[in-house]
């Protein structure tokens, strides 16, 4: 693999995402009735996902891309639960998957490639923590920033806020 990048190891992918969670236990959540997950395609296009039912279909549609079949499946109804404790009932897109060679992966979701595993890390502290999971889903302060290092686009993907907040980096 190339290095040209410090501290950054070449692929062919090169998008990056940037996640923000607001971390003021204090705000009020903007709960919904009902939260769909839908499965996605997340790739180096510039995106904010700033509304409940953008994050929750990233959300899952790195589950679906970091985790085995049974283990999303586990996380799935982890979430229905914690969700459904704040009265909150959901449902999820279903999961097409192809099988090839002994493996298989979802083909219906995907948020680029994991190599180093960061994105299954930072997907498991959002997922095994209720309070997390609560403010990156209803909190309006939390987002998701999708886009990509080809070119020099003024947005970018770090995150600039005022307020506390806990940051994940993704890049490929």
């Amino acid at each position: 693999m190339l290095q040209i990048r410090p501290g950054v190891f070449e692929t062919n992918s090169s998008s990056t995402h940037s996640i923000c969670i607001a971390t003021d236990r204090k705000e009020p959540l903007k709960l919904q009735d009902r939260l769909w997950f839908a499965t996605g395609n997340y790739g180096w296009e510039w995106e904010k996902l700033a509304d409940p039912e953008e994050k929750a279909s990233y959300l899952y549609s790195a589950i679906l891309e970091v985790y085995e079949r049974r283990e999303a499946e586990k996380l799935k109804n982890q979430i229905m639960d914690m969700l459904a404790s704040a009265g909150v009932s959901c449902g999820f897109s279903k999961a097409r998957y192809r099988d090839f060679g002994g493996s298989h992966w979802c083909e219906n979701a995907s948020v680029g490639h994991d190599a180093n595993g960061e994105l299954k890390e930072i997907v498991g502290k959002i997922v095994h923590n209720k309070g997390r999971l609560m403010r990156f889903l209803f909190s309006p302060k939390s987002f998701v920033l999708t886009g990509n290092d080809n070119d020099c686009d003024e947005r970018g993907v770090g995150i600039d806020v005022d307020y506390p907040h806990e940051e994940y980096y993704k890049g490929n």
